[in-house]
């Protein structure tokens, strides 16, 4: 299919061809194996160079492991935001927003607070939903300060404790609770108390990879159930050659072609992704990524239903576009918003 962007074809073959063993295990344990992320690493797929790059990675890890695209994706979304002057190659960033409260609204749910002592930043609280953090050696926080929310940098420490949430989707994400205990830092990112701003920029780079990971997942859904289309045999002809399964399969494929072309248009601009576009394209990757489970495991049949398989795995993760990075019904009301002042 159509790429979003070059990249490398060691790092292609490395998701296409080896991430799609792995994938069964790494939901099973909810653990990516530390020699695949040190591989990772060796192959820079954690220092992406572009905002293109970083997408085309996510879309095609998305097709076999949309926990590991997720993780791909915040880590790029916080290194593009946080820019290559901090010297962080190799290094695997986690971001540190949602608290007990949720995440839709963001500054009222803010309680995890930075009291300077001694001219550094102590940081106390607790976070929820903090994607990477298993694999962090470097944390992205929003607290609050005497001048209002802002957002840090923290190095991995013993003041920082890690707990791995056991989610049924985005399984091997590194998704954890984590908790600050004075943890200590200099690393203020943008202004004080200016960090809403900043950690909305991430937010609205991640919904743009959300529509990613959906258009991923559809893209290896599809594969998968024309390839088994084509091998099933029913009624003295292949599954394929039936109109109605034909149909199917048609109009999905046609559903995908449209919201790749819709992200693409959206990259062309890579310094400036508008959050307009951003959050109808969550929509309609989310709608897309729970539609092409739904067809795949219908023409599956009864082994549409088997547990452990890529198509109950990525059913699971294609929910959760609905709710990470903005609930659908936050960025409907969004959307229609900036509508009725555009038309």
């Amino acid at each position: 299919m159509e790429e979003l962007s070059k990249i490398d074809r060691e790092i292609r073959e490395l998701l296409e061809n080896k991430l799609p063993s792995l994938s069964e295990r790494i939901d099973k344990e909810n653990m990516v194996p530390g020699s695949f992320i040190e591989t990772l690493r060796d192959y820079e797929v954690f220092d992406p160079k572009s905002l293109g790059e970083l997408m085309e990675m996510v879309r095609i890890a998305s097709r076999s492991s949309p926990a590991v695209a997720h993780l791909i994706l915040i880590n790029g979304t916080a290194k593009l935001l946080l820019n290559k002057k901090l010297r962080l190659r190799r290094k695997i960033v986690a971001v540190s927003i949602t608290e007990a409260g949720g995440g839709s609204d963001i500054k009222a749910n803010l309680s995890t607070r930075a009291d300077i002592v001694n001219g550094k930043f102590l940081l106390k609280g607790t976070k929820f939903f903090t994607s990477n953090a298993l694999y962090a050696d470097y944390f992205l926080v929003l607290a609050i300060t005497g001048k209002g929310p802002t957002l840090f940098l923290l190095e991995k420490s013993k003041n920082i404790k890690i707990e791995v949430m056991e989610l049924t989707a985005m399984r091997g994400a590194g998704i954890s609770v984590v908790h600050y205990n004075d943890a200590v830092t200099e690393s203020v990112i943008g202004e004080e108390g200016k960090g809403l701003k900043y950690a909305l920029m991430a937010i609205n780079t991640g919904r743009l990879g959300y529509s990613v990971i959906g258009l991923g997942i559809a893209e290896g859904l599809l594969s998968e159930t024309v390839k088994y289309a084509k091998e099933k045999v029913v009624f003295g002809k292949p599954l394929i050659g039936l109109q109605g399964p034909r149909w199917m399969i048609a109009e999905l494929y046609s559903k995908i072609d449209v919201l790749r072309a819709y992200i693409k248009d959206i990259l062309a601009n890579e310094k400036n992704v508008d959050p307009l576009k951003a959050s109808i394209a969550k929509v309609l990757g989310a709608r897309l990524s729970q539609e092409a489970s739904w067809i795949s495991i219908q023409l599956q049949g009864g082994r549409g239903l088997a547990k452990g398989s890529l198509y109950e795995r990525l059913s699971r993760d294609s929910r959760a576009l609905d709710i990470g990075e903005g609930a659908r019904e936050v960025l409907l009301d969004f959307i229609g918003y900036r509508t009725s002042k555009i038309l």
